[in-house]
């Protein structure tokens, strides 16, 4: 057992005199999965594999030259007792001296380096009464020559920068990968809030223009403003709010039949920049629908104006406000609600406050009155009847 013992160390520790200048340089595998051993020759126990381009710290040479002795990498796996060692976590530390490290987890296996007490070592796991631990820094190893081309400190040195630097460029090229798919992703979602938007509006533009309910695509757009960074989208949606406000306008003109007005946005330029030739035709249709109802308006006051309407009422003072401005001063209440407001030039109407009266006379225009739903008449006195409950 002494003897075996001798002999392997003897393997471990023995460097050429003849190849000095080989000792102590760096070695690139140029073979892809090359086995690491424990000793020069197949017949030693196969420690792991290395990939091509993997670098070791090469140490001696064999006398034949076959086999490069190396500090065995980090990836290998060597065991040690576990009697020897005091584990916490993943770290021990040794508590007996000149403690033998093997390449297998018994007392037959080959010894690749000696540990003094208070070493440190890396626990990996364990199997039995045996530690599984990374190598130490004075673990051995050997590789075949042919799979190693052997570099100075100034290669060596090189070829890590070189690496850095693929390290670098493929840490960027991931980057502006994740970046891209992130805009990528980031454009979907905005491009599905911008259609949620717009089929609520192409679903109001299918009603006619008094049954549009514009708030909530108004609403939808507001948020797709908020939401989208994409230039095109964006501008799209900041165009189509405009347009449905322009709309609103003109839906609210055509209720009360007045003369319809839209904001300034260039619509031919939105047109034909966001593609809204429906929504910009349909802008279009519904504001010369709101002229013609406010002309149809005005007609129909300027017909009523040359001939006599009356109104049957209470009669009441005007308080300020829009009567007064139309020059209208009383008012003809009934059943709680303003018929009309009342003005003349021949009559004195302070004398018929309080009582029921009959008025004779042209409409000389409209006033809106706050909380009635339709304009009310200005009436131009010329006769009034006194009738008794």
């Amino acid at each position: 057992m002494r003897s075996r013992t001798l002999l392997t160390l003897g393997l471990i520790l023995f460097v050429g005199t003849g190849h000095a200048a080989d000792l102590f340089c760096w070695g690139l595998l140029t073979g892809d999965n090359v086995r690491v051993r424990s000793g020069p020759s197949k017949n030693h126990r196969d420690m792991g594999k290395l990939p091509k381009g993997a670098v070791v710290r090469v140490i001696g040479i064999s006398p034949d030259e076959g086999w490069l002795r190396v500090q065995a990498p980090d990836s290998m796996t060597v065991w040690i007792a576990e009697q020897y060692v005091a584990v916490t976590g993943a770290r021990g530390v040794l508590t007996g001296d000149k403690v033998r490290v093997r390449v297998r987890p018994d007392e037959t296996g080959e010894v690749v380096t000696q540990l003094s007490k208070g070493a440190a070592v890396k626990v990996k796991g364990r199997k039995g009464d045996w530690l599984r631990i990374a190598p130490p820094a004075s673990s051995l190893a050997y590789i075949s020559a042919q799979y190693v081309k052997r570099m100075t400190d100034t290669a060596y040195v090189a070829y890590r920068a070189e690496l850095a630097r693929q390290k670098a460029e493929a840490e960027r090229r991931r980057r502006e990968e994740a970046h891209r798919k992130a805009e990528l992703a980031r454009k979907k979602r905005e491009k599905v809030v911008f259609d949620t938007a717009d089929r609520l509006l192409a679903a109001e533009l299918g009603k006619d223009i008094q049954a549009r309910a514009l708030t909530r695509a108004g609403a939808a757009f507001q948020d797709a403003c908020k939401q989208i960074r994409d230039p095109a989208l964006r501008g799209g949606a900041t165009a189509r709010l405009a347009l449905i406000r322009d709309l609103q306008r003109v839906q609210s003109a055509i209720r009360a039949k007045r003369a319809p007005r839209l904001s300034k946005a260039k619509y031919d330029e939105l047109k034909a920049r966001y593609g809204m030739a429906r929504e910009v035709d349909d802008l279009r249709r519904s504001f010369a629908l709101a002229q013609r109802v406010h002309e149809a308006e005005q007609r129909r006051i300027a017909r009523a104006k040359d001939r006599p309407v009356q109104q049957e009422g209470w009669v009441s003072y005007l308080g300020p406000g829009a009567g007064r401005r139309a020059g209208a001063t009383h008012r003809i209440i009934k059943d709680g609600k303003v018929l009309a407001l009342v003005k003349s030039s021949r009559i004195r109407l302070d004398a018929f406050v309080g009582a029921r009266v009959c008025a004779t006379g042209k409409v000389t225009g409209q006033v809106k009155q706050a909380g009635a739903p339709q304009p009310t008449q200005v009436i131009d006195a010329a006769q009034i009847e006194v009738r008794f409950p």
